[in-house]
């Protein structure tokens, strides 16, 4: 069986996408710390019986951490401060609390026999979350990874030292031949 853990689910965008590629008989797994968000994939998808959907962030570790975001749907919010350093713009963000999941431990909490696709669109937290499943070697365990680095959109102060990870961890994938693909 396939599982699909969409990290970053916004409105389901991707969720549609993936529902494409591997079919109805995929379990999906959908994480979306927005609230507007996360009542929008209720509506859309909550009573579908293979998706199941969590208003939490997925991280590195189990933890409650400020998110900003802003208040319009489609427009992703981040755990980390200086997401979006360069277009920084706090005229309709909002900061609150959300609940994080451990990458580790969802992936970890899968039935072994599933192959485990991911997908991370998380708003600059994929370098963490990467290097996470780097060192605990979960990033093993899965299938395919489609991921949206976000350096693109930081400052060049940070840009460049989110471009140093990145390299770093690209390096790792290409070496261990995993099976990985951008997400825009």
């Amino acid at each position: 069986m396939k599982t699909f853990l969409d990290c970053g689910s916004n409105i389901g965008q991707g969720y549609l996408h993936f529902r494409q590629k591997y079919g109805a008989d995929c379990r999906y797994i959908l994480f979306e710390p927005n609230p507007n968000c996360y009542r929008k994939l209720i509506e859309q998808f909550g009573t579908i019986p293979n998706v199941e959907i969590h208003n939490e962030a997925v991280y590195i570790e189990k933890c409650v951490r400020p998110f900003k975001f802003t208040t319009e749907y489609c427009v992703g919010g981040s755990l980390i401060e200086n997401h979006n350093s360069a277009y920084d713009d706090d005229g309709n963000k909002q900061k609150i609390l959300v609940n994080c999941v451990d990458v580790v431990k969802v992936i970890e909490n899968q039935t072994p026999s599933n192959e485990i696709i991911i997908k991370l669109d998380v708003e600059s937290s994929e370098y963490d979350i990467l290097e996470r499943m780097i060192d605990s070697k979960t990033i093993f365990r899965v299938k395919k990874i489609y991921c949206e680095f976000h350096s693109q959109y930081m400052n060049d102060k940070d840009k460049r030292k989110f471009k140093l990870r990145e390299n770093k961890i690209m390096e790792f994938i290409r070496r261990n031949n995993i099976d990985f693909e951008m997400w825009l």
